[in-house]
């Protein structure tokens, strides 16, 4: 993460950390300890990395998280149409605020 963020510094550009939670977040029971969102969270903003929590952001705001991932078994780990186009909208809303 240094080495972006340096990267970043030296074009005057800004960086952002995106953070895509996993189907197991939601499918299983969540613990923290395994998936160290708050841990990764924590050492981007102390590089002050600007971070963005697709967790907080979309998923925490619908009833059924689920439905934002893929159905079958092939892409069953990745978001669907859906779910991309809400984390897309996201990340765009939260950069054009910025």
């Amino acid at each position: 993460m240094n080495l972006f963020n340096n990267y970043s510094k030296n074009y005057n550009a800004e960086l952002y950390f995106v953070y895509l939670p996993a189907l197991e977040r939601y499918r299983n029971s969540y613990n923290d300890k395994i998936f160290k969102r708050l841990e990764i969270k924590s050492a981007v903003l102390e590089l002050k990395i600007k971070f963005i929590d697709i967790h907080e952001e979309v998923f925490l705001k619908i009833n059924n998280p689920l439905k934002l991932f893929a159905s079958n078994s092939l892409y069953g780990k990745h978001y669907n149409i859906e779910g991309y186009e809400r984390v897309a909208k996201s990340v765009i809303k939260i950069i054009d605020q910025n």
